[in-house]
């Protein structure tokens, strides 16, 4: 009898260690996986923010060279949209006619090269005063004198070019042209009048 018993525990014992060895020879186990990471909600963008802009382009000038004569019959055909350069090539220089037809030209951008007009030797007081038309203003070789408010109140002018004859600039001959960046002054001015280049806000 107790060799049946310690046979049958044995038996019973193995059976167990079968079914124990058999049980862990299954799939081996998967490694655990991290969860995966939240997903950031898309941000939208701030409300009311402008739309981004271009800076504006400055127009390509345009050349004209004409006669005295013939700038009001250009005047009429000029795209407001445009810059010209304007060259009057007359020696004999009219400039009262000239004036009087840039008084016409409204919204038109005209920068005005008078350097051929050799016969010119002062730009008159007010000559063109409030002129709002010019953009740039060549002074020819010759003179010598830019008269008081010769260009006041030209708000759109940028560039003056004076020459090396110029010894005098009078009395508030640039005020006002808010425009204006820089002006190179020669050495042969030996004169500037008071207030010649006030309000001039963004001269350097």
């Amino acid at each position: 009898m107790k060799r049946k018993f310690y046979i049958t525990i044995v038996f019973i014992a193995a059976l167990l260690a079968a079914g124990c060895s058999h049980g862990s020879s299954g799939s081996p186990s998967k490694p655990a996986q991290n969860p995966p990471s939240p997903t950031k909600p898309a941000q939208n963008p701030p409300a009311n923010q402008p739309p981004a802009q271009n800076p504006p382009v400055s127009p390509t000038p345009v050349n004209v060279d004409i006669s005295s004569d013939e700038l009001e019959g250009i005047i009429a055909t000029l795209d407001p949209e445009k810059e010209y350069i304007i060259s009057i090539t007359d020696t004999e220089l009219d400039l009262d006619s000239i004036l009087e037809t840039l008084a016409t030209a409204e919204n038109c951008q005209i920068n005005l090269d008078l350097s051929a007009c050799t016969n010119l030797t002062t730009i008159e007081e007010n000559a063109f005063n409030n002129c709002t038309t010019l953009t740039g203003i060549t002074i020819p070789e010759g003179v010598t004198t830019i008269s008081a408010n010769a260009f006041s109140g030209c708000t759109n002018l940028t560039s003056v070019t004076i020459p090396s004859s110029v010894t005098s600039i009078g009395d508030d001959a640039f005020r006002g042209c808010s425009g204006l960046t820089s002006v190179t002054i020669p050495d042969s001015v030996t004169s500037i009048g008071s207030d010649a280049f006030n309000s001039c806000n963004r001269l350097e």
